[in-house]
C-alpha cells in the first residue's frame, strides 16, 4: 500500500544537490505517489489488488541511470521530430539530436520537462499541482514555455492529469504522460489486451516516425480495434474525428487478474485555435526494457524466460499509453 501522509517526503537529490520530492495522493480506492522529479507518477493502486498498476523504479539513482521516462511528463514536445528540425512561421529551428544515434529530437530534449525538477504549487488529500519553466532556446525551441501539471485521483477511481502551457513567442508545444502499465499480477503483460476506439492509424518508419498516410485500424470503424499486447509494435490512433468537445474514452488496456478494464480518456485545447482537437492522437506500443527487475517495485525478479530466450535479463514487457 502507498502510505497515507499528505506532506511532501525526500525521495533522493540529484547530481546538483536539489532535493526530489514524493507527494502522495488519493481517493476511494486509488491512491498514487508523485515526484516533482519529471511530475512522474511512481506508484499507482487500487485497495485490495496489491501490487502497482504502473513501472516505477525504487530510487532517485534508478531514475538516472535506468529509466525510460517511466511515468514522466516528456515535454516540451514529446515523442520525435525527425531529423531535429521543424519550421515555424517560415522559420526553420534546429533542436538537439537527443536520440540515440543522433538522427532526431525526442521527448525535449536532454534536459526536457521529463527529466528536469518541478516545483509544488498546491497540495491536497486528492490531488498535486507542479509547475516548471522551460526556458526560451533550451534544446533550440523559442520562446519560454510555464507549465502546470495537475494530477488529481477522483472519487470514482479516475486518475486525471491535465497539462497547461503558456508561452511568449510561437512555438510548438506537446505535453503526455509517458506512463507504463501492468495490471496484471506476473512480470509482464502477455495476457493483456488493448482496445483502442480508433477507425485508423499512423504506421511509423524504421526510425519510428509517423507516416502521414493513415490506414484502416483492425476493426470496422463502429467498433473497438482489440489487440494483443506484444503485436501491436508501435502504432499512432487517430481516434475519428477531427474536433471534440470534451475529454472522452479512447481506449482501454485490460488484464485477466484485474477484472475491470483500465479505460483512457483524452483530449486538449489549444488556445491559439480557440477548439478542442483529437488531431495528437494517443500512441501504444508494447516496450521490453533492459533493465534489471529488482530496481522495480512490487516485481520480483523472474528471468527464466528471458534465459531460455538467450536475452539480457529485463523487466518484462510493459505497456505504454500516452495521450
Amino acid at each position: 500500500m502507498i502510505p497515507q501522509e499528505q506532506g511532501p517526503s525526500l525521495f533522493g537529490r540529484l547530481p546538483d544537490g536539489q532535493a526530489v520530492e514524493a507527494v502522495r495522493i488519493g481517493r476511494g480506492a486509488l491512491r498514487a505517489e508523485i515526484l516533482t522529479y519529471g511530475a512522474v507518477v511512481r506508484d499507482l493502486r487500487f485497495d485490495g489488488h496489491g501490487r502497482p498498476l504502473v513501472l516505477g523504479l525504487n530510487s532517485m539513482e534508478d531514475y538516472l541511470a535506468h529509466s525510460r521516462n517511466f511515468g514522466a511528463s516528456p515535454g516540451r514536445c514529446a515523442n520525435r521530430i525527425a531529423d531535429g528540425r521543424f519550421v515555424l512561421d517560415g522559420r526553420a529551428y534546429e533542436l538537439e539530436r537527443n536520440e540515440p544515434g543522433g538522427v532526431n529530437h525526442i521527448h525535449g530534449g536532454s534536459a526536457g520537462m521529463g527529466r528536469s525538477p518541478w516545483t509544488i504549487r498546491a497540495l491536497t488529500p486528492d490531488h498535486v499541482e507542479l509547475w516548471i519553466r522551460d526556458p526560451a532556446g533550451n534544446a533550440g525551441f523559442p520562446g519560454t514555455v510555464e507549465t502546470t501539471c495537475t494530477i488529481r485521483v477522483s472519487e470514482a477511481g479516475v486518475l486525471a492529469i491535465r497539462y497547461e502551457s503558456r508561452s511568449d513567442a510561437p512555438c510548438p508545444v506537446n505535453l503526455c504522460h509517458h506512463g507504463y502499465f501492468n495490471l496484471g499480477r506476473g512480470p509482464d503483460i502477455r495476457d493483456h489486451t488493448v482496445r483502442i476506439a480508433a477507425d485508423a492509424y499512423l504506421p511509423v518508419d524504421d526510425g519510428k516516425i509517423p507516416s502521414a498516410r493513415r490506414r484502416p485500424s483492425p476493426a470496422h470503424p463502429s467498433t473497438c480495434a482489440r489487440i494483443p499486447c506484444l503485436a501491436s509494435g508501435s502504432r499512432n490512433w487517430t481516434a475519428g474525428s477531427t474536433t471534440i468537445s470534451a475529454f472522452r474514452p479512447i481506449a482501454c488496456l485490460c488484464a485477466p487478474s484485474l477484472g475491470s478494464p483500465l479505460p483512457l480518456a483524452c483530449g486538449w485545447r489549444s488556445r491559439r485555435l480557440n477548439r478542442a482537437c483529437s488531431s495528437s492522437p494517443p500512441q501504444c506500443f508494447d516496450a521490453l526494457f533492459r533493465v534489471w527487475k529488482e530496481r522495480f517495485m512490487g516485481r520480483p525478479p523472474d528471468y527464466a524466460w528471458k534465459r531460455r530466450s538467450g536475452r539480457t535479463p529485463s523487466t518484462g514487457p510493459g505497456s505504454r499509453m500516452r495521450c
